[in-house]
């Protein structure tokens, strides 16, 4: 853990924890070498990245991708009722991959956004 350069610090912060939370933090402490548990906490908090999601964007995401799954389900149950794979099965399962591909680089552009 690289530490925190000494500063002179006024400011005090109280947190209340279950003595199973503080034991976990004392552990995580001690893991990584911090000399204090004000020293671990200080770095988890500073240093953490943030994951800011809009959700608004995820839930679009997520309908899109139970669309592609209706639709790969009826081509499965089709294709075993019949046996037989339609022109159209392929073409719906070509329109699935490009939105899952879509869907794919939506994500990666959420995840590389963040802060």
């Amino acid at each position: 853990m690289s530490e925190i350069p000494k500063k002179n610090r006024s400011v005090i912060v109280n947190v209340r924890l279950t003595d199973d939370e503080r034991d976990y933090l004392e552990y995580r402490q001690k893991f990584i070498g911090a000399r204090s548990l004000s020293a671990y906490i200080r770095y988890a908090a500073i240093s953490t990245k943030l994951n800011v999601i809009d959700k608004d964007s995820l839930k679009k995401i997520i309908t899109d991708i139970a669309g592609i799954r209706g639709s790969l389900n009826q081509i499965a149950k089709r294709l075993n009722a019949t046996n037989q794979f339609y022109g159209d099965d392929r073409k719906t399962i070509e329109e699935a991959q490009k939105e899952l591909n879509e869907i794919w680089q939506s994500l990666n552009t959420m995840l590389s956004n963040q802060p």
